[in-house]
């Protein structure tokens, strides 16, 4: 298998497995706009707003987005459509780092600290560990091939 970003990401993420979903209590970037659209999303499912804030304030799939951030990007379907489909979770993959102005390639993250320090940074929120992460992470995958 070709070794991509993406593929990195997945892996550091969550063992590229796209049924993980993590909740985050210190999540707080949720908006109106954000939980009218998870609403009409999962229509005729009603819950209750601390459930849906939940949801919201969980990061699914293999690359951990989170659900907030999913909506507020333009995504409109089931949160269990998102969490079985892979196809779905590259799509947004791609839109998230593309709107974050990190949608670099795995070279320009493996020889080019700055960039891969921004990139950590602006997915993950911790560029030291985060940055050390993918690099160690990379290193045990390719040892598997």
């Amino acid at each position: 298998m070709i070794m991509t970003l993406s593929r990195l990401v997945a892996q550091v993420e969550s063992a590229n497995c796209k049924f993980v979903m993590r909740y985050e209590p210190s999540w707080n970037y949720v908006t109106r706009a954000i939980i009218d659209r998870f609403h009409d999303a999962h229509r005729p499912v009603r819950m209750s707003p601390g459930t849906a804030l939940v949801l919201l304030s969980t990061s699914w799939g293999k690359y951990q987005i989170m659900g907030s951030v999913l909506y507020e990007m333009g995504y409109a379907g089931h949160l269990t459509e998102f969490a079985d489909s892979e196809y779905l979770q590259d799509q947004y993959y791609d839109v998230y780092v593309k709107r974050r102005n990190i949608d670099y390639t795995l070279a320009e993250i493996l020889n080019d600290k700055e960039k891969r320090e921004h990139f950590a940074h602006r997915y993950n929120g911790d560029k030291k560990v985060y940055s050390q992460r993918l690099l160690n992470v990379y290193t045990e995958m390719m040892k598997g091939n």
